[in-house]
Formats: C-alpha cells, sequence, structure tokens
C-alpha cells in the first residue's frame, strides 16, 4: 500500500488511499508519506452510531460480515 502510493505521489498522481486506518500509527504513516512528496494529507472520517455500522455490515453480500466485536472496538 505504501509503496504503491509513495510511487503515485512521486509520479504527482492523485492518490487515495481506501483504509480504515483506525490505529494512531497507521494513520501517522500515511501523513508522512503524503508530506515527503509535499501533498497535503486529507481525511474523511466517519463517524456513525455502532447500530448503522452492524447493520450496513451485515447487509453486505459481497463479503462476510465482519465480527460484532471489531465493529464495537472501533
Amino acid at each position: 500500500l505504501h509503496y504503491i502510493a509513495g510511487k503515485r505521489l512521486a509520479a504527482g498522481r492523485l492518490t487515495v488511499v481506501d483504509a480504515t486506518s483506525v490505529q494512531s500509527e497507521s494513520r501517522k504513516q500515511l501523513v508522512r508519506l503524503a508530506r515527503e512528496h509535499d501533498v497535503l494529507p486529507i481525511a474523511i472520517v466517519l463517524d456513525l452510531p455502532e447500530e448503522v455500522c452492524a447493520a450496513r455490515n451485515a447487509a453486505r453480500p459481497d463479503r462476510a460480515s465482519m465480527p460484532r466485536h471489531v465493529i464495537q472496538r472501533h
């Protein structure tokens, strides 16, 4: 992920990283990568109630549902 993002940023390409990045260190690494390429990092944070996340997760047909304890933890 970081390698590909770095290559895209070095080439001046618009780069979007679609990841939960719930751990602070994960976010810091992506911010650092953007700054190394003189790019302003922007984060879009979705703050939804746990029940909404659980309902949407249960309705996903494209993959197995995430365990409830994972949703509760994040």
